[in-house]
């Protein structure tokens, strides 16, 4: 009996599996030393995929820590969550970088800082943000389909000196199921910023550790 040639619908079959399969491949963010200065230099540390403390940066040295609302990738998402994400990251994020006490002030409003302060920035990038599909996690979660994808990139830096202290880089893969329905999307998302949140607390926090032998916040 001879061998019968693939089917249209047998084609499409397969290019609809290797479509699925690599929706469950996750990479590391993808990083430039254009918009780092340290990127050779970068390593995965405690959660994150990528990070780095410059071993000379003393943030006691400084008075104020000016927390910059996010870039969202371009265009912007079109899920109205996701197109207001900045002002909610922005807010979070300075919640976290305050218990760390590495400064005085720590702001979102520059208008709130002295004029003549020593200054350091937190400049945060989204370059990926993916709302996902709740339908496709809960038919083919377990194949990587549907599923929501942050990446996201920061460094401190002093605006003065043109110099970055502090970068680093993740990328997070929503569960694909959270639950039997699939789990929300903005709940997914929700979830791995707080995990990222949580995870570059306690960097900062064990580098500054590091680097002032032994004295914490």
């Amino acid at each position: 009996m001879s061998a019968q040639p693939p089917t249209a619908q047998g084609l499409l079959a397969c290019v609809g599996s290797v479509l699925l399969l690599a929706g469950c491949v996750t990479t590391a963010p993808q990083v430039t030393s254009g918009w780092f200065q340290h990127a050779s230099l970068m390593q995965a540390r405690a959660g994150l995929d990528l990070f780095y403390w410059d071993p000379a940066f003393r943030p006691q040295e400084y008075d104020a820590l000016l927390v910059a609302k996010p870039e969202l990738p371009s265009p912007r998402p079109r899920h109205f969550y996701l197109r207001h994400l900045d002002e909610e990251f922005q807010q979070r994020l300075r919640e976290h970088v305050q218990v760390l006490r590495l400064v005085p002030q720590v702001t979102t409003d520059p208008a709130e800082v002295a004029a003549h302060a020593r200054v350091l920035v937190l400049d945060t990038q989204f370059t990926e943000l993916t709302h996902g599909d709740q339908v496709q996690r809960w038919w083919f979660g377990e194949f990587g389909a549907g599923n929501t994808f942050i990446e996201l990139r920061g460094r401190l830096i002093d605006p003065a000196m043109g110099t970055s202290f502090v970068e680093f880089a993740d990328r997070r893969r929503g569960a694909a199921v959270l639950d039997i329905m699939g789990g929300d999307s903005e709940q997914l998302i929700r979830e791995d910023l707080r995990g990222i949140l949580d995870d570059l607390t306690q960097t900062l926090r064990a580098a500054h550790h590091e680097t002032t032998g032994g004295v914490t916040p």
